[in-house]
C-alpha cells in the first residue's frame, strides 16, 4: 500500500536544522590550474583573494567584501569565475548576517544561467536562511548534481526547502536520498525524527 508522510512537529520553531554549504568556497577550477599572482590580471587576482577571504572567518568584512566587489566591478572575468566570485561574496555576507545582500549575490549566480553544483548548494543555503525556500528549490532543480562526496548536501537543502514550504512528502523524499548518500549525516537524521510514515486509511 502506498504510504504518505507528514511532519510530526512541522515548523514548530523558527529554525532548527541549518542549511549546509559546501565545505569550502570555490572558484572556477580552471583558474586554480593557472593562478599566478605575477601574471594574472588585477581582476582575476582580486577573485582569487575573494576566494581566500571567503575561506577565512578572521578577515575584516570591509576588506573581504571590498576585494570581492572590486573583482566583479573590474570585469574581465569569465562567466564561471564571475559566478564563483558572487557565491564567495555571498558566503562572506552570510557570515556577517547580511542575508539580503547575500541573497542578491545568489540571484546574480542564478541569472548567469550556468549549472555549477557548488554555487547551487552554497546559494540554496543562503536562500533558505534568508527565508526564500522557493528560490532555493528552483536553483537546485536547475543545477547538476555535485560529486558523490558532496551530493548529500544538495539533497539535504532540497529537503529543508520543501519542509519550510510545508511540502512534507517532497521533504521526506529528499531526506531519504540524503541519508542514502550519507547515512551518518546528523542534520538529516535530526530532521527525519520529525517525520512519521503513515498509511492512509482504507475507504
Amino acid at each position: 500500500m502506498k504510504t504518505r508522510t507528514k511532519s510530526v512537529a512541522a515548523r514548530k520553531h523558527q529554525r532548527r536544522w541549518p542549511a549546509v554549504l559546501l565545505t569550502a568556497p570555490f572558484i572556477a577550477a580552471a583558474l586554480h590550474a593557472t593562478a599566478n599572482p605575477r601574471t594574472l590580471s588585477s581582476g582575476l587576482s582580486d577573485a582569487v583573494q575573494c576566494q581566500m577571504y571567503a575561506q577565512r572567518a578572521d578577515t575584516p568584512p570591509r576588506k573581504a567584501i571590498g576585494t570581492c566587489s572590486m573583482a566583479l566591478e573590474r570585469g574581465a572575468l569569465d562567466k564561471e569565475t564571475r559566478v564563483a566570485t558572487h557565491a564567495n561574496r555571498a558566503l562572506i555576507y552570510r557570515r556577517h548576517g547580511r542575508l539580503e545582500l547575500a541573497a542578491a549575490d545568489c540571484r546574480a549566480v542564478f541569472e548567469q544561467g550556468l549549472s555549477i553544483p557548488a554555487a547551487a548548494v552554497t546559494c540554496s543555503a543562503v536562500f533558505i536562511q534568508a527565508g526564500q525556500p522557493a528560490e532555493a528549490i528552483e536553483l537546485l532543480y536547475g543545477s547538476d548534481l555535485p560529486s558523490a562526496e558532496e551530493r548529500h548536501k544538495h539533497y539535504h537543502n532540497l529537503a529543508l526547502a520543501h519542509h519550510d514550504l510545508g511540502q512534507y512528502d517532497q521533504a521526506y523524499h529528499y531526506l531519504q536520498k540524503t541519508l542514502a548518500a550519507k547515512p551518518d549525516f546528523q542534520p538529516a537524521i535530526a530532521l527525519k525524527r520529525n517525520y512519521t510514515p503513515v498509511t492512509p486509511s482504507a475507504k
